[in-house]
């Protein structure tokens, strides 16, 4: 935080607080009320889904400011997320950054027109994807007053992490988290290669690895104790033939004993 001003580093840090502590929506929403304070924008906008290649289906979404024509055009009928600069930010995972007032030739003619035409001078957008890469946040913030400067650009980055944090631990986001878990992902054991079948419990671990929770989340979840998790992992690595537990998500994708229907 050393690029911030006093003033502003002690609003990141109230923020960064607040997202601790949050456990309802409604304190969510809150939060997302106090990042006007520091980061001086009139339109904001948020979601969390499960991405698939290049694209990301929202289960949850909040908008503050942006005009429900905007929001319908950026999330589509099947609630794909299709706005530009998120395509953009899921292609890279660095920051998006569009100021019409000063334009670079990264964007293109159809990009900027489809911001213009909803009254946006700016906007910045950044997200984070879970540790399986699977579960993934956005943040847009838009009409930042005068203009988006370097320190809006640290703010958002600084803030987005513990913003993510917090939308992903809300209630029903959790709920809709494990239902699209348990609905569409279908888990099969591997035919090419029976010693490095997995059990059943080991299936229902790795199902929880997939969308990026942590071993004491998966503890949480399944009532289990955080070394009983950590040897299922631990074995999970093993059978797949695995460097890592990224590494054996994406073994198990390759194998055919995680499914993406």
């Amino acid at each position: 935080m050393q690029h911030l001003s006093e003033l502003n580093r002690q609003k990141a840090i109230s923020i960064m607080e607040l997202c601790l502590h949050a456990n309802s929506m409604v304190e969510f929403e809150n939060i997302l009320h106090h990042t006007k304070n520091i980061i001086g924008h009139d339109m904001m906008a948020c979601g969390i889904g499960i991405r698939n290649d290049y694209s990301m289906k929202a289960i949850s979404s909040l908008n503050d400011g942006f005009s429900s024509e905007f929001m319908s055009t950026i999330i589509d009928d099947t609630n794909q997320v299709i706005s530009p600069l998120f395509l953009r930010w899921l292609e890279t995972q660095i920051p998006q950054v569009l100021d019409i007032q000063h334009l670079n030739n990264t964007f293109t003619t159809g990009e900027i027109a489809f911001y213009q035409k909803f009254k946006i001078q700016n906007v910045m957008s950044h997200g984070i994807l879970d540790s399986g890469g699977y579960c993934t946040s956005y943040f847009g913030f838009a009409n930042v007053a005068h203009g988006i400067e370097q320190h809006h650009i640290n703010i958002m980055t600084l803030l987005v992490p513990h913003l993510h944090i917090a939308y992903t631990r809300m209630p029903n986001v959790k709920k809709k988290l494990a239902s699209l878990t348990s609905k569409q992902l279908k888990i099969r054991q591997s035919k090419n290669n029976q010693d490095s079948t997995l059990s059943q419990r080991e299936i229902e671990v790795l199902q929880w690895v997939f969308i990026g929770k942590t071993n004491q989340e998966i503890s949480d979840t399944l009532c289990l104790s955080s070394s009983t998790v950590k040897n299922h992992v631990q074995n999970i690595i093993q059978k797949l033939k695995a460097n890592n537990r990224q590494h054996a998500v994406a073994k198990a994708l390759q194998q055919g004993v995680i499914k993406i229907d």
